[in-house]
């Protein structure tokens, strides 16, 4: 079958099944399993908004969201990503593409994917972020903070095994706090070679792993060593279960700027940086994690929340 124009809004998920006694299912796996149709991938135009997805220690889980293969025109914005227990294989927590690549050898896994005003916290694994055998990743306005300890290996991890990465452009993002230690710990994880094109500026860096397959203090325009001065960031706890998504409002909040923040008017309008995708009209919004205009000044913040002036 086929799935075009799917929304899935408002959703708090965690604790996936699992396929036998040590490997995990997804908390939300997005699959193109059948061929194409008339040339365009069987999945295509998936909008994942306002969610939170997370595992509880008890159970664990690998993946938390995973766009494979035969997949194009994704769209991840305003979500909660963490805590992850690194389950299974302790894979990417949320994959663009797969290591397996696509069915038709000639073309990405993956094409176009956008991951907005998401946060990343908390998660073990790979990666808080996977590119897999995919081209066109845009990734901005997220903040990735305290995806640490000895369970985590990279912050982004970068994969081109069976087809080589397209272009990727991570901008706008504050990366706060990063410490994963597996195997030594990297920024970049660099498994293959690196993106066809690798544009990364306008990012805040503070307090994260040095260590790194692909440079990240080189940016024209980035932030580094400053504290960002988000509102409360911290680990989102899951005991007790969420009963209620006002939860929601509440860990979005955590993660907005404070007064001061050096990451205010820092960015750059995504919608203006060449290539950006334009599939929809979802694609093509100027807004910020509550869903409230971009910029609220001369320019965009960075992070996932625009402070009113």
């Amino acid at each position: 079958g086929t799935v075009q124009g799917l929304l899935i809004e408002n959703v708090i998920g965690w604790n996936p099944g699992m396929r036998n006694e040590s490997n995990y299912q997804e908390v939300l796996d997005i699959y193109g399993s059948s061929d194409e149709v008339n040339g365009a991938p069987p999945i295509q135009d998936v909008v994942v908004r306002g969610c939170w997805f997370f595992h509880t220690p008890e159970r664990g889980g690998d993946y938390l969201t995973y766009a494979k293969v035969n997949v194009r025109h994704i769209l991840y914005e305003n979500n909660i990503f963490g805590p992850s227990e690194a389950g299974g294989d302790g894979n990417a927590n949320v994959c663009i593409g797969t290591p397996a690549g696509n069915p038709d050898p000639s073309k990405p896994a993956n094409l176009q994917t956008v991951v907005r005003n998401n946060v990343f916290v908390g998660l073990k694994g790979d990666a808080p972020l996977g590119i897999r055998n995919a081209s066109e990743a845009w990734v901005y306005n997220n903040v990735f903070y305290d995806n640490s300890g000895p369970d985590a290996r990279a912050v982004i991890e970068l994969r081109g095994n069976e087809f080589p990465l397209g272009p990727v452009h991570i901008f706008n993002n504050i990366f706060a706090g990063n410490k994963p230690l597996r195997k030594g710990g990297t920024f970049f994880w660099v498994r293959d070679e690196l993106p066809s094109v690798f544009m990364h500026d306008h990012n805040l860096y503070y307090d994260n792993v040095v260590d790194t397959d692909a440079p990240f203090d080189d940016e024209a325009s980035g932030v580094y060593n400053q504290d960002p001065l988000l509102i409360e960031a911290s680990i989102p706890s899951v005991e007790p279960l969420p009963t209620s998504l006002d939860v929601l409002d509440e860990l979005r909040a955590r993660f907005g700027l404070s007064s001061g923040s050096p990451a205010v008017n820092h960015g750059l309008d995504a919608l203006s940086v060449d290539g950006h995708p334009s599939w929809s009209e979802d694609a093509s919004r100027r807004w910020d994690i509550g869903q409230n205009p971009r910029p609220t000044e001369d320019s965009w913040d960075l992070g996932v929340n625009e402070l009113s002036p």
